[in-house]
């Protein structure tokens, strides 16, 4: 089932390159499936999962992306702090 999950990826995320943002990565894509939409469970029918892959929309990735980039911030500047610089 995970080859069929990741083609539905790759098909969206060429679907979302054309329509929002050329720069979009698959491991953004990913990201956001594994780390926001299920990060409480996976479906379980195939379908499900298909259906929230082609869900995704340009706005949100771009969103998500945001916040993880905050969040990495976030955590440099606490690391800096550590270490006295």
């Amino acid at each position: 089932m995970e080859i069929y999950i990741q083609m539905a990826i790759v098909m969206k995320l060429y679907n979302l390159r054309r329509t929002s943002n050329p720069n979009f990565t698959y491991e953004q894509l990913e990201d956001i499936l594994y780390n926001e939409i299920w990060k409480d469970r996976k479906p379980d029918s195939l379908h499900s999962i298909v259906d929230d892959i082609m869900s995704v929309n340009g706005d949100e990735l771009i969103q998500y992306i945001s916040k993880q980039a905050i969040v990495k911030q976030h955590h440099i500047e606490d690391f800096t702090d550590l270490l006295g610089g």
